[in-house]
Parts: C-alpha cells; sequence; structure tokens
C-alpha cells in the first residue's frame, strides 16, 4: 500500500497522489523515494499562489498604510479650502451689504437736507414779501439780513458737516430776519465758547432748531419770547442747546417733521453715540438739545 496525499483542488476534490511507501521505519542512511513529477508541479504551483498572495496582501496592507495618511490629509485640506471659501463668500456678502447699506445712508442723509433746505429759504422768502407790502423800510433791512443768511447757508447746505460756528453764524442770520418781522416781540443771544468753534457739526441742525422754536413756540404767542443758542461740553460730547421762552410742545400736524429729521439725521451718523432731548424749559418754553461725539472739523 502507499500513501495517498490530497494536494491542490478540482470541481471533483483534491488530487489524489500515491506515493508508495513501506509500512516500517527508514533504515539509516535510507532516503524518500524521488516525489513524481505530477506532485511536484502541483507543490510548485501552489507554493507559487501562495507565495504570490502573501506578497500582493503585503503590498495592499502596506498601499493602505500609506493611502491613510493621505487620504486624511486630503480630507482635512478641502475641509480647509471649503471653510476658507464660504468665509470668503461671507465676507463678501458682509462688504457688498455693507457698501449697499452705506448708500441707501448717504441717500438718506441727502433726502432729508433737501427736505429742510426749501423749509428754511420759503419760509425766509415769504417774510421779505410780507415786509415788502407792509413795511418798505423794513424790507431792505430784512433784504440784507437774507444776503447774510444765504452767504452763511449756501456753503455748507450740501457739505455733510460744517463747524458749530458756521452754525451759529447762519442761525444769527436767520434769527436778525425774523427779528425785523417780530420787532420787540423777538429777543434771542448766542452763546458759543470761541474754544468749541471749530468743532465739527452735522449742517443744518441748529437752524432747524431755531427755525422750530420760532413756529412753533414764539410765534404763536402774543407777546413773544426769548431764544438762547447755548454750547458746552459735557464729557467726550459736544452738546448744542436751543431754549425758547414760547408756547413749549405743539400738537399740531407738522410741528415735529424737522426734529424728526435731526433724530434720523443723528442716528445715521452717530448711532448710539448721539442723542436729541427735548424737554420742558420751566415755567414755560422748550429746551431741544444735541449731543454729538465731541470731534475737531
Amino acid at each position: 500500500d502507499g500513501v495517498k496525499i490530497g494536494i491542490g483542488k478540482k470541481d471533483n476534490g483534491p488530487v489524489q497522489i500515491n506515493i508508495g511507501l513501506k509500512d516500517e521505519a527508514l533504515k539509516p542512511g535510507e532516503v524518500l523515494p524521488e516525489l513524481p513529477p505530477e506532485l511536484k508541479k502541483q507543490i510548485r504551483s501552489q507554493v507559487s499562489r501562495d507565495a504570490r498572495r502573501v506578497v500582493f496582501g503585503g503590498i495592499t496592507i502596506a498601499m493602505i498604510a500609506l493611502l491613510f495618511p493621505v487620504l486624511f490629509i486630503t480630507k482635512g485640506v478641502i475641509s480647509v479650502n471649503r471653510r476658507l471659501k464660504n468665509r470668503a463668500v461671507k465676507s463678501e456678502q458682509k462688504a457688498q451689504q455693507a457698501d449697499l447699506t452705506k448708500q441707501l445712508m448717504e441717500a438718506k442723509l441727502a433726502a432729508m437736507q433737501a427736505q429742510i433746505e426749501p423749509h428754511f429759504l420759503f419760509n425766509t422768502l415769504a417774510s421779505v414779501q410780507h415786509l415788502i407790502e407792509t413795511n418798505p423800510p423794513a424790507a431792505a433791512i430784512m433784504q440784507n439780513n437774507l444776503i447774510k443768511y444765504l452767504r452763511a447757508a449756501i456753503p455748507q447746505m450740501r457739505e455733510s458737516s460744517t463747524t458749530l460756528g458756521r452754525e451759529a453764524e447762519q442761525s444769527r442770520a436767520y434769527l436778525d430776519i425774523l427779528k425785523v418781522r417780530m420787532g420787540d416781540r423777538l429777543s434771542y443771544e448766542i452763546n458759543i465758547p470761541d474754544a468749541l468753534q471749530s468743532l465739527a457739526f452735522p449742517p443744518m441742525m441748529v437752524p432747524t432748531l431755531v427755525e422750530n422754536a420760532i413756529k412753533h413756540g414764539l410765534e404763536p404767542k402774543l407777546e413773544g419770547g426769548k431764544i438762547s443758542v447755548n454750547a458746552t461740553v459735557v464729557g467726550d460730547r459736544l452738546r448744542v442747546s436751543v431754549v425758547d421762552t414760547g408756547n413749549g410742545f405743539s400738537n399740531k400736524p407738522g410741528a415735529g417733521v424737522g426734529l424728526e429729521n435731526i433724530r434720523e439725521r443723528l442716528k445715521a451718523l452717530y448711532g448710539d453715540k448721539a442723542a436729541f432731548i427735548s424737554m420742558p424749559n420751566l415755567p414755560n418754553g422748550t429746551v431741544a438739545s444735541i449731543e454729538i461725539p465731541c470731534l475737531k472739523k
């Protein structure tokens, strides 16, 4: 009998090869008989396949080990690039939104200033016309005051910022015009320290407060009254106040248009760093104050 050895696989099972061996121990010096050629071939083929599997498996494992850090780094780079791209898009959107907000704000400021300018001029021209018809000598004086007013007003009507001194000069010219028409019913004083004359101030705001005090405070009052324009520094803010002894707050339609424009302009120009305050002036009249950051022009 021989020894049956199964090697390899076929559809009907392993290949059976018989090796003729004696059922007894080998004697000293005796060797196994040479394997049949078919068996050698099968063994070499099987070993070759197993070796290829081992080599291929090793290469695969090595490639996976090498590719894993690369894939991890690549994923990180892609993630960073995506975040940077999203951040750039958001930054561009914010910049566009800020630019649009600025343009809208500038347009709004221009519209509000345009609303104020005719208000001053038409009221003044109406006063001149009235005096020409009723009191020609007074009309001549008023005409000269109107020229002073226009010289003070026109250069700064289109500017976004002026000085407190120029605002005071324009207010004085306007009050001189109104004093010709109102006579002894109007008195005024302007108290602006020299040190504050050069401080920056939004144009047309002080004259708006003065005109509001005249129109809604002193003109409706039979005996008229007094207007005072004062300025002082409170902390890091410049406070300008227009004080009148007129009828006080008015509930008539349109009474607060000019003041609402001031509030809107202050908010657009300075945000929360500015304020408009209106309060009673006891025993009668109104105190209207503007507070803005104290800055040089």
